[in-house]
């Protein structure tokens, strides 16, 4: 089977790129592709606990994050250190894995296809 890694780089606000990529990303899980989301960077806002995207007039992201098991999506990774550096809290309706630097390049190394976005 293969499988593809989608490493997503930008935060939830701001433009609908994310949004994009993790509905593409859903896509690819509903074809039989084992799926796995990376988040880096800005991208960790996105399970950032009590957000509020009606404000600025955009989708919810969590709510998108919380069904990624109903598209059996095989597992959501966070960076460990970009939480840290947006002193970012978890919403505990998203499920997750923080991962290292080591294991980011263990899952990259470990997936057929690796999309970028």
């Amino acid at each position: 089977m293969k499988s593809v890694l989608g490493i997503i780089n930008h935060s939830p606000m701001g433009s609908s790129k994310s949004h994009e990529a993790i509905e593409m990303l859903m896509v690819y899980a509903a074809f039989d592709f084992e799926v796995s989301i990376l988040l880096r960077g800005s991208a960790v806002l996105h399970v950032q606990k009590n957000q509020r995207p009606e404000i600025v007039q955009i989708k919810n992201h969590s709510a998108l994050l919380a069904a990624l098991d109903l598209y059996d999506v095989k597992c959501l990774l966070v960076d460990e250190v970009a939480m840290s550096e947006y002193q970012c809290e978890a919403d505990e309706n998203i499920h997750f894995k923080q991962v290292n630097k080591a294991a980011i390049q263990e899952a990259i190394l470990n997936h057929t296809e690796v999309l970028n976005f």
